[in-house]
């Protein structure tokens, strides 16, 4: 399973309370088809969660991000490397 050129090793939650990370949680699939920032969800917790060691209460608003967590690169990393150059150098000029 790939996410783009890297190896995808898994996905992981992300949670932040009033605009504050609070931790995050791993899991083998994504919960919502957006990913990333773009598929940023407020949300009550469904369940009392623990994250960092502190305990969050079921009903608590958060706003929750699904991240995947990647690896290595796929292919031709010097491809990668210009590709990303480029990209980058795109994104500055428009």
């Amino acid at each position: 399973m790939s996410h783009g050129i890297f190896e995808n090793l898994g996905w992981h939650i992300d949670y932040r309370l009033n605009g504050k990370y609070i931790g995050s949680e791993l899991v083998s699939e994504p919960d919502r088809f957006k990913t990333g920032y773009e598929g940023r969800v407020q949300k009550e917790l469904e369940k009392d969660i623990v994250l960092r060691g502190k305990r969050y209460k079921k009903g608590t608003l958060v706003v929750t991000e699904c991240v995947p967590l990647c690896g290595r690169v796929l292919g031709d990393r010097l491809k990668v490397l210009e590709q990303s150059v480029e990209w980058r150098n795109q994104l500055n000029y428009s």
